[in-house]
């Protein structure tokens, strides 16, 4: 596996095994994902300017034996990068994040997830619809999606937002990529890239229960490719 941390303008790249074919679903040994974990670890205590600065020591070693303790079976790297993710957030610095394997990046490039048939919006605790892009046409922009294959909504969102870095204690920048990108952090998190079942509340207060697939992504076209623009920014989108 070879992922990288952006760590105040500092790259730093971890080793364990690589091949010329890669396979998403290939997992990594307890072993290996120690070692990377160790190796992180490291970097980021002899190497982050200031790693203490929003957290104290005793706070980010807890968050690291918290970590370690989850480290007891194989993964897949995304299960891996998942489960180490929220050390990022534990130092609370915008530029320091983890990155998916150069592989990974490119099997993504070519192998487009399914799409997320909803865009939404969190504000007053409360997650509104606010594009439907599914067949459903009863599914009303404005409704509130209370519940996501059983999960509540605060429970999903909390999830989400320990896994995006902002600087010290900022949560604003933290809802606003959950915004952005919810059906990205919802697949990171969960691992579903079919169907998810929503609850959503209408505006007389009634409830009811959705089935809803993730739809295939659109062909590229010379419109809707966009063109990179300055410099790359610390990643904040999960693959």
């Amino acid at each position: 596996m070879k992922f990288s941390i952006f760590a105040s303008c500092i790259c730093l790249c971890l080793f364990t095994a690589c091949s010329s074919t890669f396979n998403p679903k290939q997992t990594y040994s307890v072993q290996q994902i120690q070692d990377d974990f160790n190796l992180m670890q490291r970097a980021l205590l002899e190497s982050h300017p200031g790693i203490y600065r929003y957290s104290s020591p005793d706070t980010i070693q807890w968050i690291f034996n918290k970590t370690a303790q989850q480290l007891t079976h194989p993964m897949t790297e995304r299960e891996f990068r998942r489960t180490v993710n929220p050390i990022f957030s534990y130092i609370r610095c915008g530029h320091t994040d983890i990155y998916p394997s150069k592989q990974y990046t490119k099997y993504i490039k070519k192998n487009k997830p399914k799409e997320f048939p909803l865009s939404v919006f969190w504000a007053d605790n409360q997650l509104r619809i606010t594009q439907n892009r599914t067949k459903d046409s009863t599914l009303a922009v404005g409704g509130e999606i209370t519940r996501m294959d059983g999960r509540p909504i605060e429970k999903i969102m909390k999830e989400m937002w320990d896994l995006i870095p902002s600087d010290g204690y900022n949560q604003t920048f933290k809802i606003s990529v959950a915004n952005t990108n919810f059906g990205s952090f919802y697949r990171y998190l969960y691992g579903n890239d079919s169907t998810f079942t929503v609850t959503v509340k209408d505006s007389l207060g009634k409830s009811r229960n959705l089935k809803i697939s993730f739809t295939a992504p659109p062909k590229p076209t010379k419109k809707n490719v966009p063109t990179p623009v300055g410099a790359p920014k610390p990643n904040t989108v999960p693959s």
